[in-house]
């Protein structure tokens, strides 16, 4: 991982898969290196799809109640995330 001012990153060697960044005073987000179309159809209990950074291909995600959230429900985005920096997918 890497600590920035911002947010803290996540890789896999020298590529970043995720990060956990603040999104605003009490709201956290996280943002997944994965393509638009892989989040699309992402309906959760505890997360939502909030957008997608073109410009540095990654999808937003931000827990709907910040102070607890269950990490699971995204496991299965954290892995394709991970799938596609590492190219085995």
């Amino acid at each position: 991982y890497a600590l920035n001012k911002y947010y803290t990153g996540f890789k896999l060697g020298s590529r970043l898969v995720f990060s956990v960044g603040w999104a605003g005073t009490y709201a956290w987000k996280l943002k997944l290196k994965l393509p638009n179309e892989a989040a699309q159809g992402f309906q959760g209990q505890h997360w939502e799809f909030q957008s997608y950074d073109s410009g540095f291909k990654e999808v937003i995600f931000r827990p709907l109640t910040p102070d607890h959230s269950e990490i699971g429900e995204v496991e299965d985005l954290l892995v394709a995330a991970y799938q596609t920096v590492s190219g085995r997918r």
